[in-house]
């Protein structure tokens, strides 16, 4: 299972799917402890739409399914006044890194995005995130 803090989420191939829609589904998880679950990923695009204000983490978890990999995180839309985001990737059912008191070592990657990422694939920066664990290519299962 993964962990992450807020943004678009790819798997391999075709159809789209909205995981989740603060709209429609209440806030993510404000918990790094107990986070909001997506399931398993369907294979294809996966959709989270939220929004967040400056300070506020959220939290959220998924699981790449068997023979399936997460390829890309595509960041679709960013509207900031300091235009300065911030996604992190672990390892696990919860989100182990204490944002107050945040230890890069402990990411299994991260990026600082903004309008500059729109439209573009940030999962490679996340996996060369300056002192993380660091990863190459997509993520496979678990």
């Amino acid at each position: 299972m993964i962990g992450g803090a807020a943004a678009l989420l790819a798997a391999t191939a075709c159809i789209a799917d909205v995981v989740w829609d603060e709209d429609i589904d209440g806030s993510l998880s404000l918990d790094r402890f107990n986070t909001t679950n997506f399931g398993t990923l369907a294979a294809g695009s996966n959709n989270l739409i939220c929004d967040t204000q400056n300070g506020i983490s959220k939290f959220f978890t998924f699981t790449i399914g068997a023979g399936e990999e997460l390829a890309a995180i595509i960041l679709d839309d960013w509207i900031s006044e300091d235009d300065l985001g911030f996604l992190g990737i672990v390892t696990g059912d919860f989100f182990s890194v204490d944002p107050a008191a945040p230890d890069v070592t402990q990411l299994l990657g991260y990026v600082h995005h903004g309008e500059t990422t729109v439209g573009q694939d940030i999962l490679p920066a996340m996996g060369q995130g300056p002192g993380s664990q660091g990863f190459v290519g997509a993520l496979g299962p678990g």
